[in-house]
């Protein structure tokens, strides 16, 4: 099998899990916006990303290093899985020291105890999933994707509808259906043989910390770029502005899932492929079909902005629409930007993940003070956008220079980008006959890439 084949059969086997149980996620917003007002949904919103700040810290950036070593055959298994949990154990002690200051945080100091449960579960479930993707048991993960979503929307159900527990509710759902992927990773994947604590190779578990800590800051002013937009329209507008923005948020997801799938086994392949004569020639093809269908996809999201947030949100969430055209052209970028990053994941350049991230959160942190005043939410969103394409831009340009013959198919980027910019901002204007006009700029788009796409279809299929 070739390394494109591969790398499609990853996909493939990813899909199962992560569209058919992101997808039962995305559809569960429907119930979601119906059973909290736009204020409850924001104050959720800053809970649940709060927990997404503390989550780096509980695993100490860990994750990628299970990747990454766990992918090396020359590393014991068990010394990895080993060392992802000592990893948990410290990071989380060390948010157990810290909590009292937690406590001083008004939005936070009612669901103290319930946040570092939902911390502690997601940061285990984490290590298992990332383990079984090293372990190269890509189904098993995929099914556990599916299970866990199954889980989820189940007790999210329960918990919100017949009992109405609102807020409390939601975040006990979602520590349950984590705890019960735990015991299902374990279970399935015999986890529990790989934890070997007094044979641990304590020099491999030194390094994979060591590759970790800058990956640790890393993913905090990652959440500064794609969180921290919501805390400033709350405190600078309102609850109700950050429920509608937060809701807005959900239909670029479905742009984020199908990255994502893609994405996930491309990790594999930038590590497994690394040290390959043919890497920067496969490293250009896939760049070139990936940015031209993540185009394309959120392209088609754009022209259904509306459709979409007025079946799936309650009528009280319909004015979000209006933050989605330019949060899908920011997602294209966060792609972009996750695509580079695993590249810098398989040069072990974690120093320069750390770089490029720390110039786009500083510069969000800024344009999201200024254009929110200007702008209102939609300042927010532009935000976000300008702070991906700059560290897009950086990162390709850094790779570029350490490996010339590279290609991130510049000429192409700008195209599609200028397409889609268009797209973004007829949408907005609503000019007459604005359909017609979407049309156009979906079409553009396809006829731009679709030559890529064929390419590498081919490639799939040479054996």
């Amino acid at each position: 099998m070739n390394k494109y084949s591969a790398l499609a059969k990853n996909t493939v086997i990813f899909a199962i899990g992560t569209f058919s149980s992101k997808i039962l996620s995305f559809i569960m917003v429907f119930f979601y916006s119906r059973a909290m007002q736009t204020a409850e949904f924001g104050m959720l919103d800053i809970l649940i990303n709060s927990a997404a700040l503390m989550l780096p810290l509980a695993m100490l950036g860990i994750t990628n290093a299970i990747i990454r070593f766990g992918l090396d055959d020359e590393n014991k298994k068990s010394d990895v899985f080993t060392s992802g949990l000592i990893a948990v154990g410290i990071g989380f002690g060390v948010l157990i020291v810290v909590s009292p200051a937690i406590m001083l945080i008004d939005d936070l100091k009612n669901y103290v105890v319930l946040l570092y449960a939902y911390v502690l579960m997601s940061a285990l479930r984490h290590i298992c999933s990332f383990f079984v993707r090293a372990n190269n048991q890509p189904k098993l993960f995929a099914i556990d994707g599916v299970f866990s979503t199954f889980m989820t929307c189940l007790l999210t159900l329960i918990f919100l509808i017949p009992l109405r527990m609102g807020i409390v509710g939601y975040m006990l759902a979602i520590i349950l259906a984590d705890l019960s992927s735990v015991i299902f990773l374990s279970i399935n994947g015999r986890l529990w043989s790989f934890v070997n604590f007094k044979g641990l190779n304590k020099r491999l578990t030194g390094t994979m910390i060591k590759f970790s800590l800058p990956l640790m800051p890393t993913s905090l002013l990652w959440w500064v770029v794609n969180v921290s937009d919501r805390y400033f329209v709350k405190y600078m507008l309102s609850d109700s502005a950050n429920g509608l923005y937060a809701a807005a948020y959900k239909v670029p997801t479905i742009l984020t899932l199908v990255a994502t799938i893609f994405l996930d086994a491309w990790q594999i392949s930038a590590v497994t492929e690394h040290k390959s004569e043919e890497r920067n020639s496969f490293y250009s093809n896939i760049f070139k079909t990936f940015q031209g269908g993540v185009f394309v996809v959120g392209s088609l999201l754009i022209i259904t902005a509306k459709l979409v947030t007025k079946i799936l949100l309650a009528e009280s969430y319909y004015d979000s629409w209006q933050y989605i055209p330019v949060l899908i052209f920011a997602t294209v970028f966060i792609s972009f930007v996750t695509f580079l990053g695993n590249i810098y994941l398989a040069e072990k350049k974690n120093v320069a993940t750390l770089l490029t991230t720390l110039v786009g959160a500083v510069l969000n942190l800024i344009l999201n003070y200024f254009l929110i005043k200007q702008m209102g939410a939609q300042g927010a969103a532009v935000a976000t956008l300008i702070s991906y394409v700059a560290v897009f831009i950086i990162r390709a340009v850094d790779i570029k220079i350490r490996n010339r013959d590279i290609s991130f198919a510049t000429f192409t980027v700008i195209i599609n980008s200028l397409i889609m910019l268009a797209q973004v901002y007829l949408m907005l204007l609503e000019p007459n006959n604005w359909l017609i006009y979407q049309l156009i700029c979906v079409a553009l788009l396809i006829v731009v890439n679709i030559k890529n796409l064929l390419l590498l279809i081919k490639k799939v299929l040479k054996k």
